[in-house]
């Protein structure tokens, strides 16, 4: 007589038996379907039936299709770790010349981003602003994330290990902490400096002496800021016109050729500078370069998308992007 191998020996365990009856007995009597040993098929009544009919159950090979679609995951896979391994400025020129796109300096971005800031600042239109730690480690996420590429302008460079700034039209690389302080001291340009004048100029025309406190603690917080990337305040060496100008009213310090106010604030930079907590130092600068870092792997693994989805709207740049890119390999 010949066997009837039920499915659940082969492939899918190890039962078998010579009656029919049994293997019945087996795929509907059981209080619980028998475990998959062997293969995790499920047992349909479309298989079931089949066994029963035809003494002998096999694992359906791939048809064509399945095999057009698993070469199609597999090109997709090769082509993706093609661009994820690529060198990411490289990527970026490439994708940026495809679209005919122009890259924007970051002292233009700068001095977009904090323009009506600026200008406040500048004419007195705020009646209190004040920066803290988190605030300025928020300025820096807010000048790394970078929604269009047209706005990138600071890439982390994973494979040296540096921080890469686009600036008069050209990209500079720089060692992890000078890439900081290049950073620090352009916002200080557009930015800061005025955010400082600022400051002070509520500090020296202030009443209330409880306000006065609190601008001093603010001002305090900044140059240990600035001293932890040993970066000079604006203050130093700039007489008084420089940092008390108002141009609400075109008025003058009343003393503008004197120094006293940038001897009195430097000097409170150079007593801050000398208590500095070098753990404090630390966690700054590895606060800031995580923040570089982590915008920058968000935006390379969103440009690898936009390549990705190109390459299915434009087979032309698909084929010149992978030849240019087996060519340098």
């Amino acid at each position: 007589m010949r066997q009837i191998h039920c499915l659940c020996r082969k492939p899918r365990c190890h039962f078998s038996s010579n009656d029919k009856s049994a293997i019945r007995r087996h795929f509907y009597n059981l209080k619980k379907t028998c475990p998959a040993t062997k293969n995790d098929i499920e047992l349909t009544d479309e298989i079931k039936n089949y066994i029963l009919n035809n003494r002998i159950y096999k694992i359906p090979k791939q048809t064509y299709v399945q095999n057009i679609i698993n070469n199609n995951i597999n090109n997709y896979n090769q082509i993706n770790n093609l661009i994820a391994n690529m060198d990411n400025l490289d990527k970026v020129n490439k994708f940026i010349k495809y679209k005919n796109i122009e890259l924007t300096d970051l002292e233009e971005s700068m001095n977009d981003n904090f323009h009506n800031k600026v200008y406040k600042l500048k004419h007195n239109k705020y009646k209190d602003f004040q920066l803290n730690l988190q605030n300025i480690m928020e300025i820096f996420d807010e000048i790394t994330t970078i929604n269009d590429i047209n706005k990138l302008n600071i890439l982390y460079d994973d494979i040296l290990n540096k921080i890469k700034i686009f600036c008069d039209g050209e990209w500079n690389s720089f060692l992890i902490d000078n890439g900081i302080k290049d950073i620090i001291h352009k916002i200080q340009s557009y930015y800061l400096d005025i955010y400082e004048c600022y400051i002070i100029r509520k500090i020296i025309n202030e009443i209330n002496l409880r306000y006065i406190s609190e601008l001093n603690e603010t001002l305090n917080e900044y140059y240990k800021f600035l001293a932890w990337f040993d970066i000079t305040p604006y203050v130093y060496e700039k007489n008084n016109n420089k940092i008390m100008f108002n141009s609400d009213n075109d008025k003058y310090f009343e003393n503008s050729n004197d120094y006293s106010i940038s001897d009195e604030f430097y000097n409170k930079y150079t007593i801050i500078a000398t208590k500095l907590n070098k753990y404090d130092i630390n966690k700054v600068k590895k606060g800031i370069e995580m923040i570089i870092k982590k915008n920058s792997k968000s935006f390379i693994i969103d440009l690898n998308k936009k390549i990705l989805n190109s390459f299915n709207d434009d087979e032309s740049f698909k084929t010149q992007f992978i030849n240019e890119l087996i060519q340098l390999k």
